[in-house]
């Protein structure tokens, strides 16, 4: 991948306006392009094929990932509080005036949330957009010599030169780039927080810690750790709130001085030459332990209208890097998600904070739960099955299997741990073996084409491969049998093919699920277009199973 200078508005961001809202953004950003080129030269099933490329130069370089097939860009009802605009700032009576929009989009493509930011006249279309229902959106190229649409380091999705075509009238379409959102794209927090220990009392068993600038200093207890603490460490713990508006600092672990934190996630909020905001969002499982009854008004994203919230104890899933577990914290919940809601009620939601220097101390500058993705979860393990897949396909080696996810005796144990963790009253009624392999069976028939269980094996369907049926042969989505035998296809190649070139595509023409998928096809499938597209989709699951990894996995890539 080659550097070349550029003029395009991530570059400005990195280069002068992020550096004056927050030094060390631009760094970590800049430090993650460099892993995550590393890592797609190391995972990579087709590193020759041109899909990615570095721009920039002097080092302050960005990745575009580029999309050069049909792009789906789906807008959730769930994240209508992300979805914003925002006008310029004017000096001079002859200064223009511009308003920009901000759309975060799931792409599933990549099975990833970015920020779609529109520069021209897409403002009316917008604030005539009633944000409480889906958005889809196709945008494709005409000609292939144009640059193609692409998502980029600081998590912008930009269309380029494609044409965009607004709504998907194929309502199977809909409901299965629903699903992938739904149970394939999950982004758990992780409230471990940095700092430096500030102040030590061995002799009291006590201490305090440094959180930053404007941030009152944690206290905690020497028995809370088994490192050795000396003043100036850093160390990451949790934070355990009291009803009495106190908190402490728990599990603490000493670490070294640096970024612990991904920013390829998160969304910016920007204007010409300077930020807003910057949104950390996050999806996960949810119990709603304790409703406050009290209404309250609170400041989302900055320089946006208040919203109405209750305080709430949430119990959630957090991923740590090493594994899932729970943390139960008072926060806030916004009352889209809380209607209809009672206490103990289970939810797949969307968690959101800001990181912005200006909001410390803030009631956003916490996780604030600011989406529901659909209907309260009632005796239903779908959401953990898929939860259990996508923390099995964080993990990438060199086997090159990226759709089968492990047997099915091996896969449930990892479901149980996932439920017995937050979902006590499902635990009553999965107590024998067969009745949690009921409940697994029927789980991930209801998860088609989403997850598929053949001959004791169980396989994913990738939002990728999903997306690239739905765009060109949107009715093998509807046959179970077809799906089945397409996914085989696909999975048969990538575990014994690497190089792609005559003789391994003589090879898959020659394979038993080609034959099946001939003979039962019907017409549906233009085979040699699905051959020659193989490996532009096998990178893009390797690009989606790359952006859902921990930023312990990242920081482990640059050791």
């Amino acid at each position: 991948m080659k550097e070349f200078p550029d003029h395009e508005k991530t570059y400005k961001l990195l280069e002068k306006v992020l550096p004056n809202f927050d030094p060390t953004y631009s760094f970590t950003s800049i430090a993650e392009c460099k892993i995550m080129e590393k890592k797609i030269k190391d995972y990579l099933p087709f590193n020759d094929i041109n899909e990615n490329e570095i721009k920039g130069v002097k080092g302050n370089s960005y990745l575009k990932i580029n999309l050069r097939e049909p792009i789906i860009q789906f807008v959730p009802r769930e994240l209508q509080h992300f979805r914003t605009h925002f006008d310029s700032i004017t000096f001079n009576e002859n200064d223009s005036e511009f308003t920009y929009v901000f759309i975060p989009s799931y792409i599933p493509t990549l099975n990833h949330l970015t920020m779609h930011v529109p520069y021209g006249s897409i403002i009316e279309e917008e604030t005539s957009t009633d944000k409480n229902y889906d958005n889809f959106t196709v945008f494709q190229m005409k000609s292939k010599t144009q640059t193609p649409p692409s998502v980029d380091t600081l998590n912008r999705f930009q269309k380029q030169y494609a044409e965009k075509y607004v709504g998907i009238e194929n309502k199977n379409i809909q409901e299965k780039i629903r699903m992938c959102f739904e149970f394939c794209y999950w982004n758990l927090p992780d409230v471990t927080v940095k700092g430096k220990i500030m102040s030590l009392f061995p002799e009291k068993q006590f201490g305090f810690i440094d959180v930053g600038k404007g941030i009152p200093n944690v206290y905690f207890k020497t028995s809370s750790t088994t490192d050795i603490l000396s003043k100036g460490d850093y160390v990451d713990y949790d934070l355990k709130s009291y009803s009495n508006g106190k908190s402490e600092a728990i599990n603490i672990k000493k670490v070294e001085k640096r970024n612990n934190h991904s920013v390829i996630h998160n969304f910016i909020y920007d204007r010409p030459s300077s930020i807003v905001d910057i949104v950390v969002p996050r999806k996960t499982i949810a119990k709603i332990d304790e409703i406050n009854d009290t209404e309250e008004k609170i400041y989302l994203i900055s320089e946006t209208t208040p919203v109405t919230t209750r305080r709430a104890k949430v119990t959630f899933l957090i991923d740590t890097g090493d594994e899932i577990k729970t943390t139960t914290q008072n926060t806030f919940v916004t009352k889209n998600v809380l209607d209809g809601l009672e206490n103990g009620d289970l939810i797949n939601c969307i968690f959101a904070k800001s990181i912005s220097p200006k909001r410390f101390g803030m009631h956003f500058s916490n996780f604030v739960v600011i989406g529901r993705t659909g209907p309260k979860i009632v005796f239903d393990i779908k959401h953990f099955v898929a939860l259990a897949a996508w923390k099995k396909l964080q993990k990438i080696d060199d086997n090159k299997l990226l759709c089968r996810i492990g047997s099915f005796s091996e896969f449930k144990k990892n479901i149980l741990n996932l439920i017995s963790q937050i979902d006590f009253d499902m635990l009553k009624f999965i107590d024998t073996d067969k009745a949690l392999d009921d409940n697994i069976h029927s789980a991930i028939e209801n998860l088609f084409p989403l997850f598929i269980l053949k001959d004791n094996v169980v396989y994913h369907n990738p939002p990728a491969l999903i997306s690239h049926i739905a765009n060109f042969y949107p009715n093998v989505l509807e046959d179970t049998e077809l799906m089945a035998d397409v996914s085989m296809l696909f999975d048969a190649f990538l575990n014994n093919q690497k190089d792609w070139g005559p003789s391994s595509q003589i090879k898959l023409r020659t394979h038993e699920y080609f034959e099946k998928v001939q003979l039962d096809q019907k017409g549906i499938i233009d085979l040699n277009h699905f051959i020659s597209c193989i490996p532009s989709i096998a990178n893009r699951v390797v690009y989606s199973r790359l952006l859902s990894q921990h930023w312990k996995q990242w920081i482990s890539a640059s050791d």
